[in-house]
């Protein structure tokens, strides 16, 4: 389960992420649930670690009454070449 500075955290990086969707109805998921479906997001040149490919993450959603619901974002990452 995530204490509340790491869903805050988590939330605020979803929100920065998901303001760059233009397809998306989101809403928190303590008050509805979080909808993207065939959404692309704005492509930003981020510093990676990760080695290129797509990554799948799955996480699991909490709140203070128990489960909230699965969720499944998909990255692809592509270092440029300096």
């Amino acid at each position: 389960m995530m204490n509340g500075k790491g869903f805050n955290l988590l939330h605020r990086l979803s929100y920065l992420v998901m303001s760059k969707i233009s397809n998306c109805n989101h809403t928190c998921p303590f008050k509805g649930w979080f909808e993207v479906k065939d959404a692309i997001v704005e492509t930003k040149w981020i510093p990676s670690v990760l080695p290129d490919g797509l990554y799948r993450f799955d996480t699991q959603g909490v709140n203070e009454e128990g489960y909230v619901g699965a969720m499944k974002f998909y990255v692809i990452v592509t270092n440029p070449d300096f």
